[in-house]
């Protein structure tokens, strides 16, 4: 995903003309009225003035513009979006359904007839309420408990893996490279199914280090020297967090993070079973399938946890105005950290728990773009944060027909427009 910088044009008569065509166009249209601007009578406005109107009529533009392009994705979009700038929500729709019901498969015991009253089911129609797979959105969690428990004193970050589980077969792996993605352990999605002990149950956090330590796949490179995104890596950080503070990794993070947070109903894959009444989106591939749970859905930390919309805006909006973490502890993880041995910066730029994409052209360390995707069986979800405007951009969806796919840019074009 490549950011669009614009230079903005700052000429005091095109702000004129383009002022009076604001004013003509919204007046005539009904989008502004002529009272909600202010009233003074231009040939008594300063330049200052003049300026403050032209931005004030501008960025009425632009939210026109991001509301629209939003619409147009919605329009294949099956899940939620939301978009945010400056703590004001810009654009927010929930759409489609948590099942399709257009896969056989799944409901044998339903007719088509019954599949299709089944879809259209008002509890069917995706809400605010929605609980969607984060799927690696999970990453961010998992690595905000690291750095409090750093805060803390509870660990260092240039802790070795060896530390806190002795067998660990790999020497010289420290914490931040599990972060980074420079550890070069391999990726269990990819472990061979004999290295698993039942594939008729999902796999745990356990069993992936259990796998390390006896089986002891060869590393990819040795640690620090490329980058290579491993889910493995956050894994091994969820037991970290559980053997620090003595907690399960999914209670460590409703504790410190969700509760306070005014979180309640978030859960990971491991307590799925518990969440009865809640809408939970089912995951859909192209073909829109169902994609079932499988041994590998078990894991959490790399992905498994559950939210709603609403409710990781909420999360999002205290992570980054400094209520979860130091603000030194949210500059490490928003700053490029996979730095390799070699003192080089692999193209695809790495946080922690967040990827990172700078502005070459300018020096202020705000205009950056920290993101990160989330795909895992039927899920395609997207974070995207602008720390200079406070831009949020969220979707959630469980339909991988790639609706936002490769959309982001076309937000920064227009709010960086003139």
């Amino acid at each position: 995903m490549k950011i669009c910088f614009k230079r903005r044009n700052n000429f005091p008569i095109l702000k004129f003309c383009l002022l009076l065509c604001g004013l003509y166009v919204f007046s005539s249209f009904g989008q502004v009225k002529p009272t909600e601007l202010p009233q003074k009578e231009l040939k008594q406005c300063s330049i200052q003035e003049l300026d403050s109107l032209f931005d004030e009529v501008n960025a009425v533009f632009k939210e026109e513009e991001i509301i629209k392009y939003s619409e147009e994705i919605c329009e294949k979009l099956n899940g939620c979006v939301l978009i945010a700038r400056n703590n004001k929500i810009i654009f927010q729709k929930e759409i489609g359904y948590l099942r399709f019901y257009e896969d056989p498969k799944a409901t044998p015991s339903l007719s088509l007839n019954e599949m299709e009253k089944a879809r259209e089911k008002k509890e069917n129609q995706i809400t605010t309420s929605t609980f969607f797979e984060l799927a690696s959105l999970t990453k961010q969690f998992t690595a905000a408990a690291i750095l409090k428990l750093a805060e803390e004193e509870k660990l260092k970050l240039n802790s070795e893996v060896q530390t806190f589980f002795s067998n660990f077969p790999y020497k010289g792996i420290s914490i931040h490279q599990l972060l980074t993605h420079t550890s070069g352990i391999p990726e269990y999605l990819d472990f061979p199914i004999r290295y698993f002990k039942d594939t008729s149950l999902l796999t745990t956090n356990d069993e992936i280090l259990s796998i390390l330590m006896t089986k002891k796949p060869a590393l990819e490179f040795a640690p620090g020297h490329r980058f290579l995104y491993t889910n493995t890596n956050y894994v091994i950080l969820a037991k970290i967090i559980e053997k620090v503070s003595n907690l399960s990794f999914e209670n460590y993070i409703r504790q410190s993070f969700l509760v306070p947070a005014g979180i309640e109903k978030a859960f990971f894959i491991t307590e799925i079973d518990a969440q009865d009444s809640l809408a939970i989106a089912c995951g859909h591939l192209l073909s829109k399938s169902e994609v079932p749970f499988d041994y590998l859905d078990g894991t959490v930390g790399d992905k498994g946890m559950y939210c709603t919309i609403n409710d990781l805006y909420r999360w999002e909006q205290q992570l980054f105005s400094g209520n979860i973490l130091s603000e030194t502890s949210l500059n490490k993880a928003t700053a490029v950290q996979n730095i390799l041995k070699n003192k080089k910066t692999p193209n695809e730029q790495y946080g922690y728990g967040f990827r990172i994409e700078m502005n070459k052209n300018k020096k202020n360390n705000d205009d950056k773009l920290v993101f990160h995707g989330g795909l895992w069986h039927g899920f395609q979800n997207l974070f995207i944060y602008r720390p200079k405007d406070q831009v949020f951009i969220i979707f959630l969806s469980n339909f991988r027909n790639k609706a936002h796919f490769r959309k982001s840019d076309k937000y920064f074009q227009i709010l960086d427009g003139a």
